[in-house]
């Protein structure tokens, strides 16, 4: 999951930059356009303004003075006091010259010169000789442009944080529902894996459970004793992993499983030898004891064609090594001790008492507490101590397993 999420916001953060690295210079260029806009509009505007402001000076003008006036005039102060209280429209300074000269007359600044500036508006007054101009103020155009670009560079902003944001948001949800529909996809898929899994370990318990079933019919045998060893090694599993942290549930459920198979190999023994009444001779002893190598060559051939698993790992172990004892007097390779797979040593336990406590057509049926008196007694000979400790702690589950498929 941490995964997942952690790609999640890397891809939202990549969307978000790519959308930044567009945007941010994309905005710088908009801004400029915009701030030239914004001058060439203000000057504009303040010229047709300006341009209103020049004809109404120069027509009050040619109201209050006559064709010829003289500078120490009471007309002349008025034109004066006219030029100081009107002469500064915003963005420009009306200055009053004589046409021919270009003399000022009157500004209201003490200018001595009229500057090199391209008037904003101008209006001639013929019968007076003199000419009014509109002179641009230039600081007042930077200022209304400051204010536009002002305004301007926040909406910009405000539009970024917008467009930003909504993507953001846009693409988190995007990834979100596609996360959640690939999540559904996962677990449909897995649980599609676990019900094929579930029918594939079905069909082959079934294959075992056939094929055990197959090599105990030889010797008369039927299913309740493939029954009875499974229940007895999940027995002693279950107890071990309480001790043991080599046994875990895996394991016990491995060895309950490949239990059915280990007398596989009686398939190959003749039925004169398998099916004797009488106490076998030493050839006959020679021929029984070469099943367990009959079934490790065929479980190894089904390994050969499968692969390694540890499921065939563990049926080979146990066909082999079953009849294995811990004091080394085993067969068939004489194993000693920890030498002996652990799972064959808990189905040697498991069948021993088994073939104890079940009739055969040489001897009858060893009651529970016979048998549990002959393994507690080959501790550390036939079988493996702490094997037998496990038996001992759960001796009362083995005697329900036997009274319960009883016949």
């Amino acid at each position: 999951m941490s995964l997942r999420i952690n790609k999640r916001w890397i891809l939202v953060v990549l969307v978000v930059a790519g959308q930044l690295a567009l945007l941010i210079p994309a905005s710088f260029w908009l801004a400029d356009r915009l701030s030239h806009a914004a001058a060439e509009t203000a000057r504009s505007g303040l010229a047709a303004s300006n341009t209103r402001q020049v004809i109404l000076v120069t027509a009050l003008i040619e109201d209050i003075i006559d064709r010829d006036f003289e500078e120490d005039s009471e007309e002349y102060d008025q034109l004066q006091k006219l030029i100081l209280r009107m002469g500064r429209p915003y963005g420009a300074t009306l200055v009053l010259v004589r046409s021919e000269t270009r003399e000022i007359v009157a500004s209201p600044d003490e200018l001595e010169a009229v500057p090199d500036l391209v008037p904003i508006a101008s209006r001639r007054m013929p019968t007076l000789g003199l000419t009014l101009l509109a002179l641009p103020n230039e600081r007042d155009v930077q200022f209304l442009s400051t204010q536009f670009n002002e305004y301007v560079r926040w909406v910009i902003i405000a539009l970024l944080l917008v467009v930003v944001s909504g993507s953001t948001l846009l693409t988190a949800l995007i990834v979100h529902r596609y996360e959640n529909r690939l999540a559904r996809i996962n677990v449909d898929l897995a649980e599609q894996v676990e019900s094929r899994s579930r029918d594939l370990l079905k069909s082959r318990s079934a294959v075992i459970f056939g094929l055990a079933m197959l090599a105990e019919s030889r010797d008369g045998e039927t299913g309740l004793h493939l029954d009875r060893i499974r229940n007895y090694v999940r027995l002693l599993g279950d107890d071990l992993v309480k001790t043991h942290p080599e046994v875990d549930a895996e394991f016990v459920d491995t060895i309950e499983e490949t239990s059915a198979l280990h007398d596989i190999g009686k398939v190959g023994v003749p039925d004169h030898v398998l099916l004797s009444p009488d106490q076998l001779t030493d050839e006959e002893r020679v021929i029984i004891r070469k099943h367990p190598l009959i079934g490790l060559d065929t479980m190894m051939a089904v390994k050969r064609r499968w692969g390694d698993d540890p499921f065939l790992v563990t049926a080979c172990e146990i066909c082999f090594a079953h009849h294995e004892r811990w004091d080394g007097t085993g067969y068939p390779f004489g194993l000693k001790g920890d030498t002996i797979p652990l799972a064959a040593r808990i189905v040697a336990l498991a069948d021993v008492y088994d073939a104890l406590t079940s009739r055969r057509v040489y001897k009858e049926a060893m009651p529970h507490e016979h048998a549990k008196q002959y393994i507690v007694r080959e501790s550390g000979g036939h079988f493996d101590p702490a094997i037998v400790d496990a038996f001992i702690s759960c001796e009362e589950a083995f005697r329900e397993v036997l009274e319960s498929t009883e016949s």
